[in-house]
C-alpha cells in the first residue's frame, strides 16, 4: 500500500502560495501594460492590416486601447453586411477597466468579432475614442448601421462620430424594459415582437392597436420612444434582421474568464480565440471545394 503524503498548511499560508505561482505565471499588473507596445508591435508586424492603438493621459497613464484584427477587418469590410454590435463588459480583473467590443456576422450568419477595447470606465468619452477609430482604421460607410442598448453614451457617441449613419437599440434590452416596469406577460411579449419584427407599417400599427387593448401603459411607454430605433419597419437604415445585440453578449460571455485575468493576457485570448477560429473555418471551406 503507498503512504500517501500528508501536509499541514494553513489556508492563508497556501492562498499566498498560490498568489505567488501566478504572479511568477503572469507577472504583475505593471508588468501587463508596460509589455503592451511591444506586444502591438509584433501584433501588427505579424498579422497584416491589423490595426492597433494606446492612448495616455499627461501622467503617461493607461486611458484607452484599441485592437481590430487585421483578418476581421478585411472580412468586415469586403465581405459582410454593413451593421455592427457594440457592447461593453466590465472587466473582473486587477485593472477593473471596461471592455468595448463591435462584432458582426458573415455570411454563413456566425459571430465574427470586428475591434475591441479596453478602458477605464464606459461613458461618452471612451465609446466616442473606440467609435473614432472603428471609423478611422475600418469603416466610413453612408449605410453603416449600429446595433446596442439603450446606453445614453453610446448614443451620444454615434451621434458625435457617425453622423450620417444609423443607430437602432436592442429589442431585447427593451423588452426587459418592459418587464421591469409592468411584469411578465406571454401576451404582451408576443405582441411586442410582433410589433418589432413588422415588414409594413399596417402591421406595426396593428401591433400597437392590440398592445394599447391589451395594455395600455405598455404602448403608452413604447410611444415615448422613438419606433425608429426599436422597430424593423420605421428604421431609416436597414438592420437586416438584425433586432438584438446577444451576438457581441456572445462574445462576452465567451471571454468571461478571460476578463479576471491581466490586462495582456486577456487581448491574447482575443488573438488566439480569432486565430483558431479562422484556421477551423479555412480548413472547412477548403472541403468544400
Amino acid at each position: 500500500m503507498n503512504a500517501q503524503l500528508k501536509i499541514n498548511i494553513s489556508y492563508h499560508h497556501a492562498w499566498r502560495a498560490k498568489q505567488y505561482a501566478l504572479l511568477l505565471l503572469r507577472g504583475t499588473k505593471e508588468d501587463s501594460f508596460t509589455k503592451l507596445p511591444a506586444y502591438f508591435h509584433n501584433l501588427v508586424k505579424n498579422n497584416l492590416g491589423t490595426v492597433t492603438h494606446i492612448q495616455t493621459d499627461g501622467d503617461d497613464r493607461f486611458e484607452f486601447l484599441y485592437v481590430a484584427l487585421g483578418c476581421s477587418v478585411c472580412t468586415f469590410v469586403n465581405f459582410c453586411k454593413p451593421t455592427l454590435v457594440v457592447d461593453g463588459a466590465h472587466l473582473k480583473c486587477e485593472f477593473k477597466g471596461t471592455m468595448l467590443l463591435a462584432v458582426t456576422k458573415d455570411g454563413q450568419n456566425q459571430i465574427l468579432p470586428v475591434a475591441y477595447g479596453i478602458c477605464k470606465n464606459e461613458c461618452t468619452d471612451s465609446w466616442t475614442w473606440f467609435f473614432q477609430k472603428i471609423r478611422d482604421y475600418i469603416v466610413n460607410m453612408e449605410e453603416l448601421t449600429i446595433i446596442s442598448d439603450k446606453s445614453p453614451s453610446i448614443a451620444t457617441s454615434v451621434a458625435n462620430i457617425f453622423h450620417h449613419n444609423h443607430h437602432g437599440i436592442c429589442g431585447v434590452h427593451l423588452y426587459f424594459d418592459i418587464v421591469a416596469r409592468y411584469g411578465k406577460s406571454k401576451t404582451v411579449k408576443g405582441i411586442f415582437w410582433e410589433a418589432c419584427r413588422a415588414y409594413t407599417v399596417d402591421g406595426f400599427d396593428a401591433a400597437m392597436d392590440l398592445m394599447k387593448k391589451t395594455k395600455e401603459p405598455v404602448s403608452e411607454y413604447l410611444q415615448s420612444i422613438n419606433p425608429e430605433t426599436w422597430s424593423r419597419v420605421h428604421f431609416k437604415g436597414n438592420r437586416y434582421s438584425l433586432m438584438a445585440s446577444n451576438s457581441a453578449e456572445s462574445i462576452n460571455a465567451l471571454s468571461g474568464h478571460a476578463c479576471k485575468v491581466l490586462i495582456l493576457m486577456l487581448i491574447d485570448f482575443f488573438r488566439a480565440t480569432m486565430q483558431q477560429w479562422w484556421f477551423q473555418r479555412r480548413n472547412f471551406a477548403g472541403t468544400k471545394f
